[in-house]
């Protein structure tokens, strides 16, 4: 497999550039990690924890995009997205959550504080939040 030298997005071995990132290079895991950024298929997706909420899609893009730019994975997710939750809680607005693996969680909050600084109560939120999912996680398996 081959992997884009710039988001890390995996291709097979015939393809010869990124769909997403024209002009840049693809190149083999060893090289990928040598730049600093982790495959994607090494990536664990089970372990994301939410760095940062936001109340409009504009900002979490924005958002999304400088954590990209500093080759940190992101997930976005709205977690209100369908009519029930309308329904059911009685509020309307959306608002959209921004995960990171675990190992990324400092780097994110220090890439993220100069354009969205979170307020105490909910950087408060934050980490007792992630330290529920510490708590609850399965221990790691050597590999």
């Amino acid at each position: 497999m081959r992997y884009c030298s710039n988001c890390g997005a995996e291709y097979r071995d015939e393809a010869t550039t990124c769909s997403d990132c024209p002009g840049a290079r693809l190149v083999s895991a060893d090289e990928l990690r040598s730049l600093g950024i982790t495959p994607i298929t090494e990536v664990d997706h089970r372990r994301f924890v939410r760095v940062v909420q936001v109340d409009d899609p504009l900002t979490a893009q924005r958002l999304t995009r400088l954590l990209e730019e500093a080759r940190i994975p992101v997930i976005v997710r709205d977690p209100r997205g369908g009519t029930v939750d309308s329904l059911t809680t009685g509020i309307s607005q959306d608002w959209w959550e921004l995960s990171v693996p675990r190992a990324k969680v400092d780097a994110a909050r220090r890439v993220l504080a100069s354009v969205h600084p979170a307020s105490k109560a909910e950087r408060a939120e934050l980490e007792k939040e992630a330290e529920r999912e510490a708590l609850e996680a399965p221990p790691p398996t050597p590999n």
